[in-house]
C-alpha cells in the first residue's frame, strides 16, 4: 500500500471521531451558552471559595507546579480551595501514548469534566485559571473562557509560559518615539 493510500485510510478511520468530537465540544458550547449567572453567597457566609482550574491532570507538572503550591498556603489562610482539572492521570497518558479511540476518549473527557468544572467555577469566589478552560488544539478560541467570565467576573488567569514578543514588533506602530523606546 503507498503512503497516500494509508494516509486515506486512516483519515477515513478518524473521520467518525472527529465528527463525535466536533458534536460534543458543540453540545459544550450551547450548554456552556444557556447557564444562567448564579446567586452568589454573601461575604458572611464563611471562608473565600476559591476554585483554580488547570489545563491538564492532578498529577501533570503544571498543576502541581502552578497551582498546588497555592494550595496549603492559601486554605492556612481560612480559603477552601479546590483544583480541578479536564481529566484523571490515567486518561492523560493513554491519551499521549494510544490510538485515536484514546484520543477522542480524552478529549470527551475533558470537555465533560470541562462543563462541570466551568459550573463549579461560576459559584466561586475567586477562580484561577491556569492556561485555558481545555488543553487541546482545535478549540483555542476563548469561548469557554469567555462563558467563564460572563458567569464569574472574579478571574485570575495563570499563564504558564511568559508571552515574549520582539520589542520592535510590539512597539512598531507607537505614537512617539517614547512610547516605542
Amino acid at each position: 500500500m503507498s503512503a497516500a493510500g494509508g494516509d486515506e485510510q486512516r483519515r477515513n478511520e478518524e473521520r467518525p471521531w472527529f465528527r463525535r468530537l466536533v458534536a460534543a465540544y458543540a453540545s459544550a458550547a450551547l450548554r456552556v451558552r444557556v447557564l444562567r449567572t448564579p446567586r452568589r453567597r454573601s461575604a458572611a457566609d464563611g471562608d473565600l471559595d476559591v476554585v483554580m482550574l488547570s489545563a491538564y491532570p492532578p498529577e501533570h507538572y503544571g498543576t502541581v507546579s502552578r497551582l498546588g503550591r497555592w494550595k496549603p498556603l492559601l486554605e492556612r489562610r481560612g480559603c477552601r480551595v479546590s483544583i480541578l482539572c479536564p481529566c484523571d492521570d490515567a486518561t492523560y497518558a493513554r491519551f499521549r501514548h494510544g490510538s485515536i479511540a484514546d484520543d477522542y476518549a480524552f478529549q470527551h473527557a475533558a470537555l465533560q469534566n470541562g462543563i462541570r468544572n466551568l459550573r463549579r467555577a461560576a459559584v466561586a469566589d475567586v477562580v484561577v485559571l491556569h492556561r485555558g478552560l481545555f488543553p487541546f488544539g482545535p478549540w483555542q478560541r476563548p469561548t469557554f473562557e469567555r462563558a467563564l467570565c460572563r458567569l464569574n467576573p472574579r478571574v485570575i488567569y495563570d499563564f504558564y509560559d511568559a508571552i515574549w514578543e520582539l520589542a520592535t514588533h510590539a512597539n512598531a506602530h507607537a505614537p512617539g518615539r517614547l512610547a516605542r523606546w
